[in-house]
């Protein structure tokens, strides 16, 4: 296994604990940071970083082949912003979002991976590195949800992954049999932070809001850059959720109680 390996760092907490470890296991990191916020949680972690915007496709992969990087790992939220600025996508961007159709999550991240191998670089899962943030099935807090929790679970469930097929999120929040919030552009952290806002509007309080997160068919769930580890556990904490249900590809969220 090589001992150089890339990471394309977006927003979130995930970058620099996935930075870590791979220094742990002895990789030279090289880290292209496309925001702000990952180049300074990474600047003091990698010695060899570059930032980029999303859209510089070509630089980006120049930068990582004259480094030598033939595995790379992509990890943390990229806003889509970008995708409705044209003149901020180079000739290699726009080939990709050409192929994927649309902006969907699924197909574009399936374009970009295609584009890196293309390239002789392999996109790795981030499992491989953090196998201890991927949590089994099961509940994982301090109390089982109630039957009635239960319930909006199996129903959030299904509905996200409904959601999800269609391509539009994976994300949707539920109370007492009500979606209060469906995921969009936004991303999970507020998708969740508005779906607890609304509930305490209708005068529900802020807790007690079930969040059910299904993965699309075909999703390339183990390589998706935002995932739950991150946002969707800073949405939970915010929202004072503390039952959690992992089945497969998505989690229930219950709330605490004392």
């Amino acid at each position: 296994m090589p001992d150089c390996i890339g990471l394309v760092a977006g927003e979130g907490e995930l970058p620099p604990i996935l930075a870590r470890a791979m220094l742990g296991r002895g990789r030279e990191v090289v880290a292209i940071a496309l925001c702000e916020q990952a180049h300074a949680r990474l600047n003091p972690l990698v010695q060899r970083l570059y930032s980029f915007g999303a859209g510089q496709g070509n630089r980006i992969i120049d930068t990582l082949k004259r480094e030598g990087v033939r595995e790379l790992v992509i990890i943390g939220k990229v806003s889509k912003e970008v995708l409705f600025r044209r003149w901020r996508l180079d000739s290699r961007a726009l080939r990709v979002l050409r192929r994927a159709g649309s902006f969907r999550d699924d197909a574009l991240l399936r374009e970009v991976i295609r584009e890196f191998e293309s390239e002789g670089i392999r996109v790795v899962e981030q499992s491989h590195f953090l196998p201890e943030l991927c949590p089994k099935g099961g509940v994982l807090t301090h109390r089982r949800p109630t039957r009635r929790e239960w319930r909006d679970i199996a129903y959030g469930f299904s509905a996200a992954r409904g959601v999800g097929a269609l391509g539009i999120g994976q994300t949707i929040v539920v109370k007492r049999g009500t979606v209060l919030a469906v995921e969009g552009m936004e991303g999970t952290d507020e998708t969740i932070a508005r779906g607890c806002r609304l509930a305490q509007e209708g005068g529900g309080g802020g807790q007690g809001e079930p969040t059910g997160t299904g993965s699309a068919p075909g999703h390339a769930h183990g390589r998706d850059p935002d995932t739950g580890g991150d946002a969707g556990g800073q949405g939970h904490r915010a929202g004072d959720r503390s039952g959690e249900d992992t089945g497969g590809r998505w989690r229930g969220v219950c709330p605490g109680r004392g």
